[in-house]
């Protein structure tokens, strides 16, 4: 059976207490609060610095077992290494996340936009992440070379997602699945990272999501809008759409 997560990239934003975090919730407490409203988040400070094995303990311990995470790989892999000789960074990352090894869902792989598709470093990637165990993958590409046929083929061969990632047009787009699940993140329709996204983008986007859901996919779907209030604020109006487009 499909199952949708929907969520914001992290959780501990200052801005959204008085909105999103009631004014008694601590900062420390951040995370206790988001679990209750949300099934899932994107840790995107795994792509800055590997947390420690005491902070991943501490994430389980203060949500429930249906909660999911999906942690952003590092840089130094992605923009650091290029993808070039994976296969120790990602068993590092993978153990460091052990914790939590079934409560992940789908590793982001953010790509820069100097890292075009390159069929031999692509498939040694790919061919590495097939080496840890349960690992499902999702890359979000930012040159237009990831879009080509030949690379949609060999994500698809690797059950890898291609993102589809909304960002007003700032970022290359296409809605490709690759998978069997499908990974949306959303950066904002005008000012990236801080403008909040209309009704009528959402309530498409919800339609679209009740077409996988209906095909038998998973569906994460993360609000990168987060300087501001938006994302809490999109991520739980989209829920509500698409609750609309499955009754």
């Amino acid at each position: 059976m499909s199952a949708l997560f929907i969520g914001t990239s992290g959780w501990n934003h200052k801005e959204w207490k008085g909105s999103f975090y009631p004014e008694d919730v601590a900062q420390r407490r951040f995370l206790d609060h988001y679990a209750t409203q949300f099934a899932a988040t994107e840790l995107n400070a795994s792509f800055y610095r590997l947390p420690t094995a005491k902070m991943v303990q501490g994430w389980r311990e203060r949500t429930p077992e249906s909660f999911r995470f999906c942690p952003k790989m590092s840089r130094y892999l992605t923009h650091q290494k290029k993808l070039n000789d994976p296969r120790e960074p990602l068993r590092t990352f993978r153990e460091r996340f052990e914790p939590l090894s079934d409560r992940l869902g789908p590793v982001l792989v953010q790509l820069p936009q100097n890292v075009p598709f390159d069929h031999a470093k692509a498939e040694a990637f790919l061919e590495a992440t097939t080496q840890l165990e349960d690992g499902r993958f999702a890359v979000e590409a930012r040159d237009e070379s990831w879009f080509a046929d030949e690379a949609l083929a060999l994500l698809a061969a690797h059950g890898v997602a291609l993102v589809i990632a909304h960002s007003g047009g700032q970022f290359p787009y296409g809605e490709h699945v690759t998978a069997p699940f499908v990974y949306l993140r959303f950066h904002g329709p005008g000012e990236l990272y801080a403008s909040a996204y209309d009704e009528a983008t959402l309530a498409d986007y919800a339609a679209k999501i009740a077409g996988w859901l209906e095909e038998g996919r998973d569906v994460w779907a993360f609000f990168n809008n987060t300087a501001g209030d938006a994302a809490p604020q999109d991520a739980q109006r989209l829920r509500a759409l698409v609750d609309e487009a499955e009754a």
